[in-house]
């Protein structure tokens, strides 16, 4: 536990929308500082010690906004750039989810990848929360053969990944694998029947896996006990229905482990 002070009077910001901890008792968290003169808000990546004390700050870029439907009232929000899970260097993802980069010691931004959406990059410039793709909202990770990037889409606007039976206002939740050796780039299959998107599991039936963290050769999934009944259920894996037959809707989540070949 620390104070934020000097965070918020070296941002001039409330605002932090992201953190993780980086090594011996140092913080990093991406905050927002709106520029008045010129009325644009950007990002701001700020190293802290253990005592709350600024290390240090670099500008990341601009933030990105959108409008949501709330009632019958229409508010704008703001969605700043995200941390990638596991890696030793800051590594994370822009606002607007085309761009991956890294802040090196000396506290410049380099660029490490760049995502071409193609024909879909207006997609994810829509104005609307319900239209909008968003890439690297959600389950960014990075391991020394992969990179996963979790994204938020509008499931009627994407029928070749979530079919036509998505309902019209469903936001759905999708993930993108890119392979570092093959350079490729993968999305993993959304499953109609558990409504996820996930590692198809073709051992033993089971539901689909969702890496939620992933460390050197490991991958871990956390289910809420009454999901993973559910999905048990549903499911033709008698280990999965063994582990649910001891389990109630008020159990601890379920963690899943899966070893990298």
């Amino acid at each position: 536990e620390f104070s934020m002070d000097g965070a918020r009077k070296a941002t001039r910001s409330m605002i932090a929308s992201d953190c993780r901890y980086a090594s011996k008792g140092r913080y990093e968290f991406i905050s927002t500082q709106k520029d008045t003169a010129n009325g644009i808000t950007r990002d701001i990546y700020i190293l802290l010690d253990s005592t709350g004390k600024v290390l240090n700050t670099a500008l990341i870029g601009n933030t990105h906004f959108f409008t949501a439907n709330i009632g019958e009232h229409k508010a704008v929000i703001n969605q700043s750039a995200v941390f990638f899970k596991n890696t030793e260097r800051p590594l994370f993802i822009n606002s607007t989810g085309d761009t991956i980069s890294c802040i090196s010691e000396n506290m410049n931004r380099i660029v490490s990848y760049v995502l071409h959406l193609g024909k879909y990059k207006n997609l994810a410039e829509e104005d609307n929360f319900a239209d909008i793709l968003q890439i690297g909202r959600i389950n960014n990770n990075n391991t020394n053969k992969f990179l996963t990037i979790g994204f938020m889409a509008p499931a009627q606007r994407l029928p070749f990944i979530f079919g036509t039976s998505a309902a019209p206002i469903n936001k759905v939740a999708g993930r993108i694998v890119y392979d570092k050796n093959s350079k490729q780039t993968y999305i993993l299959k959304y499953d109609p029947e558990y409504k996820i998107s996930g590692f198809n599991n073709d051992l033993d039936g089971g539901a689909p896996f969702i890496p939620i963290y992933a460390i050197g050769n490991k991958m871990y999934q956390f289910t809420d006990a009454a999901t993973f009944i559910e999905y048990a259920n549903k499911s033709t894996s008698q280990q999965m229905k063994e582990i649910a037959s001891k389990l109630t809707e008020e159990s601890n989540p379920v963690l899943t482990e899966i070893t990298l070949k």
